[in-house]
């Protein structure tokens, strides 16, 4: 079917337009043929704004798509009508429409039917007749069917800070930047992604990482056909934006026996992208230092690991020091170093008492042994060690030579040369310390004695005093005194170097043991959230050889120590429920610790081992009556339980029972340092006041079982004149060398020597296994 429109030359030139104006609407199929070649009989002057028509379909889009072209008349007779005429080939179904204003043709084909690739041509006719039998004018415009068939798959990029990345993708035509439009949008509304069509018909995608964060992002890119507007295809674009700058694996090492005291090494850091931006750098750690300080672009990067500041760092905990680099625009990156501090390290050693020019073994408890390779490295301060055996990881054994009175320091040879070892081994007289009767009125509820200085601590509660009394030249003396919190406990450290106090509600105060003087004060903040304070309850405060001071509260409660390699307090419960008023007994060389718990009747018992800092309930632990208590040898190997049975603590094997009319309830008792014997005190009633006082102490030998003697307990050092809330007890302990009883009562505090016949027979200084 043919089309025609007719106008006048008048109108022609009114609307500036020819053809166009000739235009109509319908379809053709093609009916009627071109002559070829132009025509032009009327010496018209036409002039078109296209030399082609082009035609686009869009992944199979079964929809119309259109061209416009322009013409313009001049030269026409007066008063001339022209008839104009459109004729295409028979490749594709189209129709025209003139435009409003008479100035162009749009030509429309269906493309429902274009199944590749079409080339060929309209010619447009203006005719002297409606029938179109003479032609004044004709001209033939080639035209083209491209289908596009685009790959819409998800396009993924990855890119990275500061940087930029690229995706092409092939459209098919060169031509494709004059045939489509493309569009970008981010879906976070930013300008991270935009897209183009360059002159060899590839999509480009583009990424920008410039000020964006780590992470992945989408976005979508539109691609739709000139010729068809509102008709596109949508394509995914998944952007990985990473960091503008790469690391290497972070680093973990240990620092050991072996370790250099400085180790030096490098690694790169490397910009993504080609970029090079300026960079800087600091660690957050003392220990790890770095070469520069800032740089530019990719770099290798020196740095340096300072054993000799590792001070504060817990041996065998780790810690991690953070590298971070910073460059504008980008985020900053770490790299990590974490460093297991490793070196040998004595927790305890057996006995850690000696009596001087007695030849002896000692064995050291500890970790890291096996890492020094010979016994060669083990130094003892002031002393050749006679021989020795590395034993196994945990436990070095020394035979040493008779010493004199003093401090013998253990060190061990290390790659670094810095110090690690223990505070030392220390020798005492074997002589018991002078009797004497103190005069101190006032309530009194734990004494700690120091060994080497001769000299024992006790705080009086209704005075709010700490005090410190010494034996020199056959007499004790005040020798210090200092005021504490009326409640103050206390304790010594298994090595001597710290006297601690508490003061208050949740207060840790570190002390000189010579001076009496704070060095540190630590606030326990969870020691108040229980509506009793942890650092009030309980007679004095227990701590192991690995440097724990423990805290409990009454009633149900937790477990709570204090670490001096942290100085924090952490709360530790062996039962994962709370425990029933918990009590603590240690040792007096900190190797081993009880935790009874129980409310009356027989209670549950926690064994505790500082060399791995485990807590363990044996299902073989012996029951014992909570109210009389319990009492350790000092060298932990043995135990009084209910002050009548003992037992040796390895398996738990009992080794016997007091003699009838020994010990009972509520009767504190004392072990020697090496088991041998104990030392249960014995009371009297009196009819006239209605109260107990202490009278003597049992001897009883542990071999057999057998009483083999009594002391004597002076009379005034703890009374209660009526049966009133008094503890007619006091403290009661016995120095580590096991040859003096110092009584701490509400009156005075008397030392009592133990008759040689009553003294532990064993050496201090033969061998003790602390393994069992």
């Amino acid at each position: 079917m043919q089309y025609f429109y007719s106008f006048k030359k008048l109108l022609l030139i009114a609307a500036c337009a020819v053809l166009a104006s000739c235009g109509g609407g319908g379809s053709n199929t093609g009916g009627g043929s071109s002559s070829g070649a132009d025509v032009n009989t009327a010496g018209l002057s036409i002039a078109a704004d296209k030399s082609s028509l082009a035609f686009v379909t869009l992944n199979g889009t079964p929809s119309a798509t259109s061209d416009v072209i322009r013409f313009s008349l001049n030269g026409a007779p007066a008063n001339a009508t022209y008839y104009a005429k459109v004729e295409s080939d028979n490749q594709a179904v189209f129709n025209t429409s003139a435009s409003q204003n008479l100035t162009s043709v749009t030509v429309n084909i269906s493309t429902t039917n274009v199944t590749g690739n079409v080339d060929g041509k309209f010619v447009f006719k203006l005719c002297n007749d409606a029938n179109c039998g003479s032609v004044a004018w004709s001209r033939t415009i080639p035209y083209s069917i491209r289908t596009y068939k685009i790959d819409a798959s998800p396009i993924s990029i990855t890119a990275f800070q500061g940087g930029q990345a690229i995706l092409l993708r092939n459209l098919g035509y060169k031509e494709a930047a004059s045939d489509l439009t493309v569009r970008a949008y981010a879906d976070n509304g930013s300008k991270w992604l935009s897209s183009q069509i360059d002159s060899e018909g590839r999509l480009q995608v583009y990424v920008d990482g410039a000020g964006m964060p780590r992470g992945r992002f989408n976005g979508t890119v539109w691609v739709g056909a000139k010729s068809m507007p509102g008709i596109s295809l949508q394509i995914q674009v998944i952007a990985d934006i990473g960091a503008g700058a790469a690391l290497p694996a972070n680093r973990s090492l240990d620092f050991d026996a072996s370790s250099p005291s400085v180790i030096d090494s490098t690694f790169d850091l490397t910009y993504q992208g080609g970029q090079s931006p300026a960079w800087t750098a600091y660690s957050d750690k003392p220990w790890l230092t770095l070469g520069s300080l800032s740089g530019q672009g990719s770099s290798n990067v020196a740095y340096r690991i300072d054993g000799s500041k590792l001070a504060d760092v817990p041996n065998f905990t780790s810690d991690t020091a953070k590298l971070t680099f910073k460059s504008a625009g980008l985020d900053d990156i770490v790299y990590s170093i974490t460093l297991s501090k490793k070196l040998p390290e004595v927790i305890a050693s057996s006995p850690y008492l000696l009596h001087p020019s007695v030849a002896g073994e000692v064995r050291l408890r500890g970790r890291g042994f096996l890492q020094l390779g010979s016994i060669a490295r083990v130094k003892m301060q002031g002393a050749q060690i006679t021989s020795g055996t590395i034993v196994s990881d945990t436990e070095i054994v020394l035979n040493l030579p008779g010493l004199a009175i003093g401090r013998y320091p253990i060190t061990f040879e290390l790659a670094s040369n810095l110090t690690a070892g223990y505070p030392g081994i220390f020798v005492a007289s074997a002589e018991a310390l002078p009797a004497a009767m103190l005069d101190n009125v006032g309530e009194k509820k734990s004494i700690a004695f120091s060994p080497p200085r001769n000299a024992f601590y006790v705080v009086n509660a209704d005075r709010a005093v700490l005090q410190q009394y010494v034996a020199s030249n056959g007499a004790w003396s005040l020798a210090k005194s200092m005021p504490v919190s009326s409640g103050a406990r206390l304790g010594l450290t298994a090595d001597q170097q710290i006297l601690y106090t508490t003061n208050g509600s949740g207060v840790l105060e570190a002390r000189s043991p010579d001076t009496l003087e704070v060095t540190a004060t630590y606030k326990c903040e969870k020691c108040t959230q229980m509506y009793q304070d942890y650092m009030w309850n309980g007679l004095e405060l227990p701590i192991t050889a690995d440097g724990r001071v423990w805290l409990t509260s009454s009633q149900w409660s937790d477990l709570m120590y204090f670490d001096p390699r942290t100085k924090t307090f952490i709360t530790f419960n062996p039962a994962r429920v709370s425990l029933s008023d918990p009590k603590f007994t240690v040792s007096s060389d900190g190797s081993r610790m009880i935790v009874s718990t129980g409310s009356g009747g027989h209670g549950e018992s926690y064994r505790y081992d500082p060399l791995d800092g485990q807590m363990v309930m044996p299902n073989n632990a012996p029951p014992y009556n909570y109210g009389a208590g319990i009492a350790l040898s000092g060298n932990g190997k043995y135990l009084l339980t209910g002050a009548t049975d003992y037992f040796e603590v390895a398996d738990y094997r009992r080794i016997g029972r007091l003699p009838s009319g020994t010990g009972g309830y509520y009767q504190p008792a004392l072990v020697s340092y090496d088991g041998s014997l104990i030392y249960a005190s014995a009371m009297q009633y009196s009819q006239n006041t209605g109260t107990n006082r202490l009278v003597r102490l049992d001897v009883i030998r542990t071999s057999d079982m057998t009483k083999i003697g009594e002391i004597p307990l002076p009379t005034g050092v703890s009374e209660c004149p009526t049966n009133t809330n008094c503890d007619y007890r006091g403290a009661l302990s016995i120095t580590p060398s096991s040859n003096t009883i110092i009584w701490a009562g509400n009156k005075k505090i008397a030392a009592i020597p133990i008759p040689r016949d009553l003294v532990q027979q064993t050496p201090t200084a033969t061998r003790l296994n602390l393994g069992n």
